[in-house]
């Protein structure tokens, strides 16, 4: 019996991946993009609010415009303050991998 050589299927490359279905991608990404519209809107919204109420806030504490300017300018400086560290942290751990 004589035998016949099958030459060995190629090995599989690690680095290549089967290509992503363009729509499941898409879905994925609009979706994605969304979330994060949403999530920095409600960023702005909540001081926003804060802004809108400080007006009453302060007629119900008897507030001056001056003690009302200086809530605003010790939140300001506070949310500055906190900025630096929160960015330095973020720099030096890197970009999160996906």
């Amino acid at each position: 019996m004589t035998e016949i050589a099958v030459p060995d299927a190629p090995a599989a490359d690690p680095a290549t991946k089967p290509a992503p279905d363009p729509k499941n991608t898409s879905r994925k990404s609009f979706r994605e993009v969304w979330l994060i519209t949403i999530g920095h809107a409600l960023t702005h919204w909540y001081p926003a609010t804060f802004y809108l109420l400080l007006p009453l806030i302060g007629n119900e504490l008897r507030l001056t415009y001056v003690q009302i300017g200086s809530i605003l300018t010790v939140q300001a400086i506070c949310g500055a303050l906190s900025n630096i560290p929160g960015g330095l942290i973020v720099d030096s751990v890197g970009p999160r991998a996906c």
